[in-house]
């Protein structure tokens, strides 16, 4: 997913941050045209107040009421960190794991390591993929054998996605219901 909300509005909670809100600090630029130069800029705050929850005590901001309450059935990553400072490259940085070589994508690597219980379809798909931030290196088997390789599914901004797995499993999906919806039970029928 490209874009989303910011992780100090979601799950990362920044309790130095709060502290600071609105306090100006010292910027060094690191884009395009503000490269090196310095300026001061003001803090701000997240938007949204946070609460522990589970018995992992996660902070999950307000934004997220029913993913609260699950905290404790999910895997939250702090660890990651780029020095890209735009979508693109971070984009194919948390695909890929680099971000100027070409790298298998997460998806090749599962596939490679864990196999799949079906050899008659792909190992992945990627459902509307980007053709910009990484684009068809985001689900790329690099130098992995190319049965590693993602499959895409559709383009990015195109709702016809939903018309082929219509196709593909038989049954009518809409964007407002998604991929999963199956009239109230697992069967799909």
């Amino acid at each position: 997913m490209a874009g989303g909300p910011s992780h100090v509005d979601s799950y990362d909670y920044k309790p130095e941050l709060i502290r600071n809100h609105d306090k100006d600090y010292d910027f060094t630029g690191v884009r395009f045209g503000t490269f090196g130069k310095k300026s001061k800029r003001k803090l701000m705050k997240p938007l949204w107040d946070f609460r522990q929850y589970g018995q992992c005590g996660q902070h999950v901001s307000e934004l997220f009421p029913y993913t609260a309450q699950m905290v404790d059935d999910l895997c939250f990553i702090k660890s990651m960190h780029t020095e890209g400072v735009a979508h693109g490259p971070s984009t194919l940085f948390m695909h890929t794991g680099a971000t100027n070589l070409i790298r298998p994508s997460v998806g090749s690597w599962v596939t490679y390591g864990l196999g799949t219980e079906n050899h008659n379809l792909p190992g992945f798909v990627t459902l509307q993929p980007s053709s910009s931030k990484g684009g068809p290196r985001n689900y790329s088997n690099a130098f992995l054998p190319a049965i590693y390789q993602g499959t895409a599914i559709g383009k990015a901004g195109q709702p016809a996605v939903f018309l082929f797995l219509g196709a593909v499993l038989g049954q009518q999906f809409t964007g407002a219901q998604g991929v999963g919806h199956h009239g109230g039970d697992r069967s799909g029928q």
